[in-house]
């Protein structure tokens, strides 16, 4: 248990301390103070379910910028819907940008925005990506992970909109063409990627030709040919821009096949950039530690063999 109390209080200053509550500091601030001022140390808040948090420090002129008080907490979640306010719009149905390009809100007659119904959002597909040189061996289950999420995130979206999944994957389906809110998709720096762009813009075979040097796409290769084709697709009219998910680009969420050896790592590793004002994961990565998995499924197997 503690109290906040003004440290003037014990005859020290004039900002405002944390103390612990005990006999000795009740008697010593009585009867400015009582047992009824003292709280738990702790935050229930965080209790009934488990989730990654961002936490955002404010500061105050009595209390300094280290009092619970001033902590404010934001559960990291995914956008999943497209819009949750009302946008502001011209005459010509156009949106209204402020200085930097950003839409503004409708607000409300007390100033706050407005927002859109849960039963009349668009859901916003979440999609995570393999990294590059992700096991073609275990793409199957990365796929299958992928759609266990669906199935979780389509049950709790449809439940807020307040209609049956079928209903909510009909939405979904009539805008993306898939009936998936949340998919693990292969990076676009791979063989089928690759492929799949050539074949919408043949004019960049001789890029790929010089990446692999005549060798064809190869897991060796790869990251040299879609760096080539980055390039040279930005410098070509004829040619669509070649985009993959590197390492590190916020634009995306990753899952991660580590294939170096971490003595003493850990299996896996999740961490996330959300924005600390919103708590929205802005991208989200899951790291699998390959190596150290391979290796304990070796000492298994050496084990059962012995």
């Amino acid at each position: 248990m503690y109290i906040t109390v003004v440290a003037a209080a014990l005859k020290n200053s004039t900002q405002m301390v944390d103390v612990e509550c005990n006999e000795a500091t009740m008697g010593a601030l009585a009867p400015e103070y009582d047992w009824d001022d003292c709280r738990t140390a702790g935050w229930d808040k965080h209790a009934r379910f488990g989730y990654f948090k961002s936490e955002r420090q404010g500061v105050g002129r009595h209390i300094g910028s280290e009092n619970d008080l001033l902590r404010e907490y934001y559960a990291a979640t995914h956008k999943v819907w497209k819009k949750a306010y009302e946008l502001q719009r011209d005459d010509k149905g156009e949106l209204i940008l402020d200085q930097f390009g950003k839409a503004q809100p409708v607000l409300d007659a007390d100033g706050n925005p407005v927002t859109i119904p849960l039963a009349e959002r668009d859901v916003e597909p979440i999609v995570y990506y393999m990294n590059l040189n992700f096991p073609e061996s275990m793409q199957p289950t990365a796929t299958r992970i992928g759609q266990d999420w669906n199935q979780a995130f389509a049950e709790a979206l449809a439940a807020a909109k307040g209609i049956s999944v079928d209903a909510l994957l009909d939405e979904v389906e009539a805008e993306t063409g898939k009936r998936l809110v949340f998919e693990v998709r292969e990076n676009t720096c791979s063989v089928n990627g690759i492929n799949d762009y050539i074949a919408a813009n043949p004019s960049m075979q001789d890029v790929v030709d010089e990446g692999t040097r005549g060798e064809g796409l190869l897991p060796g290769n790869l990251e040299r040919t879609c760096a080539g084709l980055t390039n040279i697709s930005r410098q070509r009219e004829d040619a669509k821009s070649f985009t993959w998910q590197q390492a590190g680009d916020t634009r995306f969420h990753f899952i991660y096949w580590v294939n170096e050896d971490a003595p003493n790592g850990p299996l896996g590793y999740g961490p996330s950039a959300t924005d600390v004002e919103t708590g929205r994961i802005v991208s989200g990565n899951a790291y699998v530690y390959g190596a150290a998995v391979d290796s304990y499924a070796r000492s298994a197997a050496d084990v059962v063999g012995a």
